[in-house]
């Protein structure tokens, strides 16, 4: 282990179990293609978690904690700003930064105080993946390696811990990484405890998706009803409401209404009667304003951890019976034909990389009189997006949004159009003629 600067023989014993694992190629040096050999490591675990429990009891126990009276992300995020602010904070870490010791250990350490040694393999898991990443990526990056390397360590370690197969795994740690890769590294500053509380949320939420083998994916794409009752507790709920409120207010500071931008589309919406499809669930921001005016919504995203946050938001606003979820690609969904009356879209279709395939879609599942509704920011949405993802440390990224091609693709598809423009929003509306 390495405390800080200090160092400790321990740690070889660990590198050598990594190199074991890193000769069956657990992970790519790209992470978007992290699959080979889960399997492997999990071996590899099952084969030395005996020998080097006290590996793994050292790491958990010797480890700085969190601030129990606060969310653990709220208390990891004081942890890494205070040792950023200088305070002498003896971390321990097996490889990486300080900050990534941090952001291991505590989530680790409670994992360990709950249910004991049983947590062990878990974090020996952990640890391995760390340092192959950390052997697999340079020391020095622009990238922050709470993204690269800390974050799909531990969403893989907490998904090991639950019992999760090899397919869970790999798509724990993908989601992680997919989320905050591009996360930028400027070196120690002040935002690097929202940097991990971020990273943290994410993680806990990817190990959290439903654990299992290889029917998973397929089930993951059915759709589910909203609510999942029972399935969140009050506090939850609340707290998951209170973060929204938060980040809803950085966003206001900056300029944006996320209220009154969902006000203007769905006024420009106007009457949505019948079954109405959403593309891009997101964490559900305009999803529980657009259940309340809608009869019955199927809602589409290609992450599962965000719907998690949106049912929460659902069942807060009461609509949650009225809500379909779907994880699957809007560019090939698997609706019948003319199966929708509507088809609404608030602030994703910067996430998509071809919209016009999205749009080519949305008119097969399209009823005849239904209409398309299209919403996005215009440029001075973008820039104010850009302005709260900076001062996060983050990047907002996106894709080049065309209302115009998009448009024209629909009139020569035989919708009627009309283009309206409010609250830093472009608000397309598109309706099939009866036939």
């Amino acid at each position: 282990m390495i405390v800080e600067n200090g160092i400790s023989s321990r740690i070889a014993r660990l590198v050598t179990v990594a190199e074991v694992v890193r000769s069956t190629r657990l992970m790519r040096v790209c992470p978007s293609s992290w699959a080979p050999a889960v399997s492997a490591t999990i071996g590899t675990v099952d084969r030395a978690a005996s020998g080097m429990e006290r590996i793994a009891r050292d790491f958990v126990t010797r480890q700085v904690k969190a601030d129990p009276a606060k969310p653990l992300p709220d208390g990891v995020a004081e942890l890494v700003a205070g040792r950023m602010a200088g305070d002498p904070i003896p971390v321990v870490t097996v490889t990486g930064s300080g900050n990534q010791g941090i952001f291991l250990g505590a989530p680790l350490r409670a994992l360990y105080r709950k249910i004991g040694r049983r947590a062990l393999p878990a974090v020996l898991f952990t640890l391995l993946a760390q340092i192959h990443l950390s052997q697999r990526r340079r020391r020095i990056s622009d990238e922050c390696g709470l993204a690269a390397k800390a974050a799909p360590a531990l969403a893989a370690g907490l998904a090991y811990a639950r019992g999760s197969g090899i397919p869970a795994i790999r798509r724990a740690m993908s989601a992680a990484y997919e989320h905050l890769k591009g996360m930028p590294c400027r070196g120690a500053e002040p935002c690097c405890g929202r940097k991990a509380s971020r990273a943290l949320r994410r993680v806990l939420s990817a190990a959290r998706e439903p654990a299992g083998g290889g029917g998973e994916a397929a089930a993951a794409r059915k759709s589910r009803p909203g609510g999942e009752a029972g399935a969140f507790s009050r506090d939850e709920i609340a707290r998951n409401h209170a973060r929204l409120m938060e980040r809803n207010g950085l966003f206001s500071r900056h300029g944006y209404d996320f209220e009154k931008a969902v006000r203007f589309v769905l006024s420009g919406a106007g009457s949505l009667s019948g079954k109405v499809l959403e593309i891009g669930t997101g964490k559900g921001r305009f999803l529980s304003a657009l259940a309340a005016a809608a009869p019955s919504v199927t809602t589409v995203d290609i992450d599962p951890a965000e719907q998690r946050y949106a049912r929460m938001n659902a069942e807060r606003a009461g609509v949650a019976g009225r809500v379909n979820f779907s994880v699957q690609d809007a560019e090939r969904l698997t609706f019948r034909a003319a199966s929708f009356d509507a088809a609404v879209s608030m602030n994703a279709l910067h996430h998509l990389r071809d919209p016009i395939a999205v749009a080519r879609e949305l008119v097969r599942v399209l009823k005849p009189g239904g209409k398309i509704v299209l919403s996005d920011l215009d440029r001075s949405g973008h820039r104010i997006f850009d302005k709260v993802f900076a001062s996060e440390g983050r990047t907002h990224t996106r894709y080049r949004n065309d209302f115009a091609a998009l448009a024209a693709y629909l009139r020569s598809r035989g919708l009627k159009t009309r283009l309206l423009r409010g609250h830093h929003q472009l608000l397309l509306i598109a309706e099939l003629a009866r036939r």
